[in-house]
């Protein structure tokens, strides 16, 4: 899980972060921020409970399983970011997505 250290700042300063993506790719760009905000959400605030915005059990699964894949670098990566964090701070991701226009409707 490799994010980049000034989007991750953004986060950890509070800022409402705009994800824009095409509709071509709206599953991935949805999925990855959903679990972008689980594992921070179960990482920096010991909240196992988060759930995925689906409310989906059976993702809430794959991402505890991904979660428990992920190697120790990951966590000693985020766990010296962790000392940033403010109780408060709301990790506010969102995502919108533009759907092209075909040549034919021109």
């Amino acid at each position: 899980m490799e994010l980049d250290y000034d989007f991750i700042m953004q986060i950890i300063m509070g800022n409402n972060i705009r994800i824009i993506g095409s509709f071509a790719n709206i599953s991935r760009i949805y999925n990855g921020i959903e679990w972008i905000k689980y594992f921070l959400h179960r990482f920096w605030f010991n909240n196992t409970e988060f759930l995925p915005f689906e409310k989906s059990t059976t993702i809430k699964a794959h991402f505890d399983k991904c979660y428990s894949q992920l190697s120790p670098r990951v966590f000693k990566k985020y766990e010296a970011l962790k000392k940033f964090i403010d109780t408060k701070t709301v990790i506010d991701i969102h995502c919108y997505i533009f759907r092209e226009k075909s040549a034919e409707n021109n």
